[in-house]
This record gives C-alpha cells, structure tokens and sequence, in this order.
C-alpha cells in the first residue's frame, strides 16, 4: 500500500530556512509522522529563490489586496516572487494528500497570521 505523501513546511522538520537562518523543528512532526506517511519537505521563501538568512517580511493588506513587504524595510516587496513560485506548484499539490503547514508564517501560515 502505497502512504499518503504530506508536504511539511520545512523549518517543522529542522530544517534552518527560516528568515533569520534558524528553524523550528517538531518533534512529533519530525519523529511520528515519518512512520505513517510520505513527507515532502517545502519552503516556498527558499523555494522562490530568497535566501537565507534574508529580510523578515510580513502580510500588508494594501487596498484589499494582500502584499508580503519587509518589516524593517516596506519598499521590499516579494509578493510577486511567491505569487509566481506559487503559480509553478501545481504539478506538486496534485501529488500531495495534505499539507501541515507553519503556524503564523508570512508564506505558509492561515488563520493565525497576522495581518
């Protein structure tokens, strides 16, 4: 039987791509989950092309639309840079069963993200 593949934000698995070059493994993410399904590590700030370590960046809503600017620096604007890698994702979520995703993440975060 084939297990469910489950894309994971990538600093839940320890992975140090965080904004400020760290991460925030989980330990039952990193040590149970594995055992049960198929992880696909994902960062979609890496992933796009921004580095590490690289400007701490927030969700503005602009004129009802929402934008990813810098925190210490609002003229960075790297909503279109993720709006594009997004774009490309397609083939990758067809093949994906769930997502866990990085609670108040400016890139992967939902409900508890701050806006």
């Amino acid at each position: 039987m084939t297990r469910p593949r489950v894309g994971v934000s990538a600093c839940l698995l320890g992975r140090a791509v965080r904004y400020d070059g760290d991460s925030r493994p989980h330990a039952w993410i990193c040590d149970v989950l594995p055992g049960f399904v198929e992880i696909v590590p994902f960062c979609p700030e890496t992933e796009a092309g921004l580095g590490v370590p690289r400007p701490a960046v927030h969700l503005v809503k602009d004129r009802g639309t929402v934008r990813l600017l810098g925190v210490s620096n609002s003229e960075l604007d790297v909503t279109m840079v993720l709006k594009q890698w997004i774009g490309q994702q397609e083939p990758l979520l067809q093949k994906l069963d769930a997502l866990v995703f990085k609670a108040r993440s400016p890139s992967c975060g939902l409900d508890s993200t701050l806006l």
